[in-house]
């Protein structure tokens, strides 16, 4: 019973991130989302908004304020940032795939959701869900066995 359950939860991802790693191998990243991390560390918050979303139908929306006020609120409370951390990869289809990650600062994580779409020139956001609360980012867990 036990054994299905782990199945279960680690069938849930596809290409599990690298562990407990700072900084994973970008090799499982997508290029979007990695430019954006680079950019996030060199240049702040709103560089990193400004390249996850060029090319993206986002781009310049008033979806940007939110995620820009999400991040600035985020380093106000837990401080600088650190590092990420990839949590896993779920394949929907042949060209969309969701990235579960968490960005870490000197007092707590903020997880993160990129929706990424490959186009026929490369990869784009569709969509970014920014959170402290992981329930709200990460896809539900296996329902508990009874023991």
């Amino acid at each position: 019973m036990r054994s299905a359950v782990l199945l279960l939860l680690v069938g849930s991802f596809v290409g599990v991130g690298q562990g407990r790693s700072q900084t994973p191998t970008t090799g499982n990243i997508p290029k979007i989302v990695q430019a954006g991390l680079d950019a996030y560390k060199t240049g702040g918050p709103d560089e990193a908004v400004r390249v996850w979303l060029r090319g993206s139908a986002l781009e310049g929306s008033k979806d940007v304020g939110g995620y820009l006020s999400t991040l600035h609120q985020t380093q106000e409370l837990y401080g600088n940032f650190r590092g990420y951390e990839l949590i896993g990869i779920r394949v929907v289809s042949s060209t969309s795939y969701v990235v579960y990650m968490t960005l870490d600062y000197d007092r707590g994580p903020l997880f993160a959701k990129f929706r990424v779409y490959r186009t026929g020139l490369g990869s784009i956001l569709t969509g970014m869900v920014l959170n402290s609360d992981e329930d709200a980012v990460l896809p539900p867990p296996p329902p508990l066995q009874p023991q």
